[in-house]
């Protein structure tokens, strides 16, 4: 599958659970724009709901600078893909925030669960706390020290797909 055919689907994806859950207009989602599917997903304005602002909530404000620079990451693909949307194709990474696949607070509790088990802080209720922040953003900067070529992506505070392979290897003994 090509990388345009993935994100047609991705993108597909998108814009019917932003119209599903309130963040677009009930309108076919193909006749919803890639601009506004991005605008959905993180508003420039910062008193209009957006997706990521309702589902990748800081709570632990010792976390704010790295909190801050993934918004500037997320902002500047998703300006470049508004700038130019039939041919810039987002990144894997920004992908798995649009679709809600990567774990934060709002996630479904089992999704939070398997995080808080492989990073063994299990707690009551497993809730995405303050300090689960802390703990993917040392998992998610070692796996990213770690790789040898360039990442665009950014250290993460937030249950993100390298995070989550990080750990199982780690539980496998793979890695340390």
């Amino acid at each position: 599958m090509s990388e345009a055919q993935k994100w047609n689907i991705a993108k597909n994806y998108i814009k019917m659970r932003y119209v599903y859950e309130g963040y677009l207009p009930n309108t076919p989602y193909h006749l919803i724009s890639d601009s506004e599917m991005c605008d959905a997903f993180l508003s420039p304005d910062p008193e209009v709901p957006c997706y990521f602002n309702d589902y990748y909530y800081l709570q632990n404000p010792d976390m704010q600078e790295s909190y801050d620079y993934l918004i500037k990451k997320l902002r500047q693909h998703l300006n470049t893909k508004k700038a130019d949307p039939e041919s810039y194709v987002l990144p894997d990474w920004v992908y798995s925030y649009m679709m809600g696949v990567v774990i934060g607070p709002m996630s479904p509790e089992e999704d939070r669960r398997d995080l808080l088990n492989l990073l063994n802080t299990p707690n009551i209720g497993n809730e995405f706390r303050a300090d689960t922040e802390i703990d993917c953003h040392r998992v998610s900067e070692m796996w990213l020290l770690r790789q040898q070529a360039p990442q665009d992506e950014p250290v993460t505070i937030f249950g993100a797909p390298h995070v989550i392979k990080s750990l199982r290897l780690e539980a496998a003994a793979i890695v340390e």
